[in-house]
């Protein structure tokens, strides 16, 4: 794929993955939050995607913005452009999973995090420090509490100390933590369950989990029946999936 300063784009099969490589931190700057957003506007409409990957080069996921390029009168040169990321991931309809190796605070833990799952080594750590510094973090203030622990997130945003993988992912902000040892081998044993399943049942079943998000459940399962019965079952993969499971069910096999 196309050649970028900050970031590298690799796709194989149906699988994208986007990696973050800027010198040793990985800060988010204007062009490298410029380039990622290019790339995800690309992937918008991209039903042929089975799974987009964010990880990082390096040892460090990302120590968060680059708050060098802009002052208090001039963050919205920088804030506007890395709040576009988010509403461009929010668009995405294929499955979104980050990869996590080392730190991952500030922006970059709010990066992670936004992904629809995390696994993370075992050398993992997520934090938004940004208290610190007298600032908060936007997006895990209006993200996290949707689905992580509210106490600990109120710690986590408001105190400022990193905690520990295992530790993020009792908090729910992590699926799986795997030892630094195994980690590309278990993520891609991982991957390969996931997009192992039929593309468009993928992008449908996401499509209805977001419904029920902050919905109340009547609204959002009557949304969520709709693209059941709508669209998932008008494709080929949901006509072909019932028959072989009708055929294991005569032949008393395993049903899945």
């Amino acid at each position: 794929m196309s050649e970028h300063q900050f970031i590298d784009l690799e796709e194989a099969g149906n699988v994208i993955a986007l990696t973050l490589d800027r010198k040793d931190t990985n800060l988010l700057n204007i062009q490298m939050i410029t380039e990622i957003n290019a790339a995800l506007y690309a992937l918008v409409d991209g039903r042929g995607t089975k799974a987009l990957v964010i990880k990082a080069a390096g040892s460090v996921f990302s120590g968060g913005l680059d708050y060098a390029e802009a002052d208090p009168e001039s963050m919205e040169k920088l804030i506007h452009p890395y709040h576009k990321m988010f509403r461009l991931l929010d668009r995405l309809e294929c499955p979104i999973v980050a990869l996590v190796k080392g730190a991952a605070l500030g922006a970059g833990c709010e990066l992670a995090c936004f992904c629809d799952m995390v696994l993370a080594s075992d050398n993992a750590r997520f934090g938004l420090p940004d208290i610190k510094l007298g600032l908060f973090s936007p997006v895990a203030a209006a993200d996290f509490p949707r689905y992580g622990h509210l106490k600990h997130i109120y710690e986590l945003l408001l105190v400022g100390d990193s905690v520990s993988a295992e530790e993020a992912r009792l908090m729910g902000l992590v699926n799986h933590v795997f030892p630094a040892d195994h980690f590309e081998s278990k993520c891609d044993e991982f991957l390969y369950r996931l997009t192992s399943n039929p593309c468009a049942v993928l992008r449908f079943a996401k499509r209805a989990l977001r419904l029920g998000r902050n919905r109340k459940f009547s609204d959002a399962l009557i949304e969520s029946e709709g693209v059941y019965l709508r669209d998932m079952m008008s494709t080929r993969e949901a006509k072909e999936g019932l028959e072989k499971y009708r055929e294991r069910l005569a032949g008393e096999g395993d049903r899945f």
